[in-house]
Parts: structure tokens; sequence; C-alpha cells
């Protein structure tokens, strides 16, 4: 019987578990994902991928576009610069943060891109 009752335990500890990763890990987009572990390192890819994607006089609603495929949410504006940042829990206690600013000429043509990442702990 004892048996059975640390087996059913353990059974119940196990699916918990993988609930909770599964709540809590929610991964980046393709644009944000993967990147190194260093906030640096990270920070320095993640605005190569931007600027290879999306080069300095490409089109703003292609960006916008591909932004909301992704899942990166609601755009803010801040004077001229446009922006959007995403969440995602890198562990139950530890948030990484992506964002991603940009500035557009008045043709809608991409002046500059660039991306911000970091760790946020208790």
């Amino acid at each position: 019987m004892k048996i059975v009752a640390v087996l059913t335990g353990v059974v119940i500890a196990c699916g918990a578990g993988i609930d909770l990763f599964f709540r809590f890990h929610s991964p980046f987009p393709p644009l944000a994902s993967g990147l190194p572990h260093r906030a640096d390192e990270a920070e320095r890819e993640f605005n190569r991928r931007l600027n290879e994607r999306f080069p300095a006089n490409s089109s703003e609603a292609i960006l916008k576009t591909v932004l909301k495929q992704e899942g990166w949410g609601e755009q803010r504006t801040l004077q001229d610069t446009h922006y959007v940042s995403l969440m995602s829990y890198a562990s139950l206690i530890i948030k990484a943060k992506a964002t991603i600013a940009w500035r557009a000429n008045n043709e809608g043509r991409l002046i500059e891109i660039r991306g911000r990442y970091g760790l946020i702990g208790p």
C-alpha cells in the first residue's frame, strides 16, 4: 500500500512539475529565440538578427506585420521611437525581457532598429 501511495505521489509531482514548466516557460518568438545566455552576447546577436532582417530603408509595414505574426503584442510610441516588448520566464523566478525599438521616416522606411535584452530577477 505504501509503494502505491509513493508511486502515486511521484506521478502527481512529475505531472505538476511538467505543467509548471510549460506554464512559466514561455519561449520568445523567432526573432529573439535561442539567444546566448550572457546578456551582452544575447543583445549583440539580437541586434545582428534585427539589422539583417530589417536593414535601414526597409519597410516599416513589413516589420510591423512580422512583429504581429510573431506575437510581440502592442506597439507603443515615445516621441519618434516605436517599440514592442516581451517578457519570458527563464525560470520560476527569473524573467527575460526583449525589446525592439525603431524609428521610421515619413515614407514608412526604417531609419534605425535596435534590440535590448536582459534578465530580471527577484
